[in-house]
């Protein structure tokens, strides 16, 4: 269905059904072929759909699937190869060219976030961070995997890199940390905490910061919502707090920010949960400057904005839909709905039950497997790739007003 409320069109070039996409499947778009991973048909448990897939770009024909028996989680293509972390601890290299694997590591709990590579001339370094704290880097053409230390604070995203060989590290305790990777040893120091909100209590990070120049955008966690949306700027430099983000309009709420924000056309475009709009902050001063309504109200909120032009945004919602929003003229101008009558239906169970009996438990603060758009969309030329919780995957061809 294609909902078209201003100056752009979406329409869906084809529909395929693969495993669970979750907030942690990327998808890299790569020489004609689409590389995600999916969590298969029972999210955070092992089952034989768990696995990394590749995908035809024009015909949406799967070329080959590579299981994991774990959930996979942020993947990075570097060379020829991807490398998949999972729930499981595993980390798995394959061939992008035949899905066959190279090597599997087993790191000591879940690795979720994106692993941070250096390439040379053929050869690639990657280093990542276990769910539990501890570091690691390997090599190409190694099997061995290297313990470069251990920091607490519970990871969940990836390191973005710094400099020639910095980082810039985010923990579930709500630190940020700078350090530097240097083979043998982790140089680490923390340099900021996420702010307290209105009603104080504990905060975490889970996503990956923005990182332009000196400066780190933040989304992150609090006990409740907020008047002031979930977001913080440090300066890498100074290593200190910059803004915390504000709000001046009193009816304005906000709840957790588990997504990257982006940078567009001078704006940060936030997306949170709680609410039913895209939030937008002057990156100077963290002040809210205005937004976009999306929809209805959701409680959650997975999926970051991915930039698509320089005056334009992509958004998935848990609601199923994938909208366009123009930021400079802060309109909603297309929308176009993946759910299904199954997802639907789901979507109007009462959670607390339906929660309970596909968690398990195991990893919480992840979301619930009745949603629709959890993972980010990816966008390669004027194609964007979206997929659901449900494990519908597809290709949605857009066109945008000048």
């Amino acid at each position: 269905m294609t909902i078209k409320t201003g100056t752009a069109r979406a329409r869906i070039v084809w529909k395929i059904q693969i495993g669970s996409i979750q907030s942690r499947n990327t998808m890299i778009v790569q020489g004609g072929h689409l590389f995600l991973g999916t969590c298969g048909k029972r999210w955070n448990q092992r089952d034989k759909d768990d696995g990394v897939y590749c995908i035809d770009v024009k015909s949406g024909e799967v070329v080959w699937f590579t299981p994991t028996l774990s959930d996979v989680n942020e993947i990075v293509v570097v060379g020829r190869q991807i490398i998949a972390p999972t729930d499981s601890g595993d980390v798995f290299v394959i061939d992008s060219a035949n899905g066959e694997i190279a090597e599997i590591y087993r790191a000591d709990s879940p690795v979720f976030g994106e692993p941070l590579t250096f390439q040379a001339v053929g050869a690639w370094k990657a280093f990542f961070a276990s769910h539990l704290g501890t570091f690691y880097y390997v090599e190409s053409g190694s099997s061995i995997l290297h313990t470069l230390g251990e920091r607490g604070g519970g990871f969940r995203a990836g390191l973005m890199p710094i400099g020639s060989d910095g980082f810039v590290a985010v923990a579930e305790n709500g630190d940020v940390l700078k350090g530097s990777l240097q083979t043998g040893k982790l140089l680490t120091h923390p340099i900021a905490l996420a702010p307290d909100g209105e009603f104080a209590g504990g905060t975490s990070i889970s996503s990956r910061p923005l990182v332009i120049g000196d400066k780190a955008y933040i989304g992150f966690a609090r006990c409740t919502y907020d008047r002031n949306p979930a977001v913080f700027c440090v300066d890498l430099r100074e290593e200190s707090v910059v803004w915390a983000a504000s709000n001046s309009d009193e009816k304005e709420s906000f709840g957790n920010c588990r997504t990257t924000p982006v940078m567009v056309a001078n704006k940060l475009v936030v997306a949170s949960a709680y609410t039913d709009r895209l939030a937008f902050l002057s990156p100077d001063t963290g002040e809210l400057i205005g937004g976009v309504k999306l929809g209805l109200n959701v409680f959650q909120q997975w999926s970051s904005p991915v930039q698509i032009s320089p005056h334009h945004v992509a958004i998935g919602r848990v609601d199923g839909v994938c909208s366009i929003v123009d930021v400079v003229n802060e309109e909603l101008v297309s929308s176009i709905s993946l759910a299904t009558p199954e997802t639907e239906r789901l979507g109007r169970v009462n959670l607390g039950k339906e929660y309970q009996e596909h968690n398990y438990g195991l990893y919480p603060g992840e979301p619930a497997p009745v949603g629709g758009i959890c993972g980010t969309p990816s966008v390669s030329g004027s194609s964007l790739f979206v997929g659901t919780t449900a494990g519908t995957l597809a290709r949605i061809d857009f066109s945008l007003a000048h």
